[in-house]
């Protein structure tokens, strides 16, 4: 098997994917991430799965080196666009923006529905 690690690291780095990064989007630790992306652990089959959908890594070639890095045709989805190094700081505060503002609606709606609640209940 070709040790990728080196090829992988660049890729990443080019694309400001962070380990920290991929560790939250996985939902694993950045300590598994970090022993792939440097080659103490391999591949499984799942894990390659999980990279190709969300970074676009061929997971043919993250298990074994062969062929293209890249998936054919991988677009980065429209919410992973605030990655890219030209606008990241400004994206990056955007997408946190709109984050904010859909966990207020969530609490008014939260908060609306106790009120209710309590009417029903008496109090």
């Amino acid at each position: 098997m070709k040790d990728i690690s080196n090829e992988l690291f660049n890729y990443l780095k080019e694309k400001g994917l962070s380990q920290k990064y991929i560790a939250e989007k996985l939902g694993v630790s950045e300590q598994f991430v970090n022993s792939l992306i440097k080659g103490r652990r391999t591949f499984g089959r799942k894990t390659s799965m999980e990279w190709e959908n969300h970074f676009g890594l061929s997971a043919g070639w993250l298990m074994t080196g062969a062929g293209p890095m890249l998936k054919d045709n991988y677009q980065v989805p429209e919410e992973e666009n605030y990655m890219c190094k030209e606008n990241y700081n400004e994206n990056y505060i955007e997408l946190l923006k709109q984050q904010i503002e859909d966990k207020n609606e969530i609490i008014k709606t939260q908060s609306e529905l106790i009120n209710q609640l309590k009417k029903r209940l008496g109090e």
